[in-house]
């Protein structure tokens, strides 16, 4: 059985397409990775399909818009450190994007996503599937022990 990808399209007030995270879904080998895009903004009881999803993910990524979506993001992402606490968090889009230090600092995320994250998220995926650091990963910032790392 293939290890499983879980991307999150938090909850907003407004309804638009999770474009970014089918952006990531489409760059990522499925012949490798079952990839499952939970769109809180239609789904009824996101929690609830995220519980049945997450059990044995590879990662767990959200893309995260500053204002109204992040207060979604962070009840969500708390829910999986909590529950699911050795699949890692990774957050992508405008607001990691901006403020890459204070969301592994926050806690809400294990990696922050810098920019487009297509190419950083298959070098994300492949360390993660060796095992070994986020150092010299381009486009992220990440915990080292208890040093914040911020990559070009």
């Amino acid at each position: 059985m293939k290890p499983t990808i879980v991307l999150y399209n938090p909850k907003a007030p407004y309804y638009t397409l999770p474009l970014p995270l089918l952006a990531i879904a489409s760059v990522v080998d499925r012949s490798k990775y079952n990839v499952v895009i939970v769109d809180g903004r239609v789904t009824r009881d996101p929690i609830a399909v995220l519980r049945e999803c997450l059990s044995g993910a590879t990662c767990f990524g959200v893309s995260v818009i500053s204002g109204t979506p992040i207060k979604d993001s962070i009840v969500v992402s708390k829910f999986v450190r909590e529950e699911f606490p050795d699949v890692p968090v990774i957050w992508g889009g405008w607001h990691p994007s901006i403020f890459p230090e204070q969301c592994i600092i926050d806690g809400h995320a294990d990696v922050s996503v810098i920019g487009q994250g297509e190419l950083t998220f298959l070098e994300i995926l492949a360390r993660l599937e060796q095992g070994k650091s986020f150092e010299g990963v381009l486009g992220c910032a990440y915990r080292d022990g208890g040093d914040i790392r911020v990559n070009e």
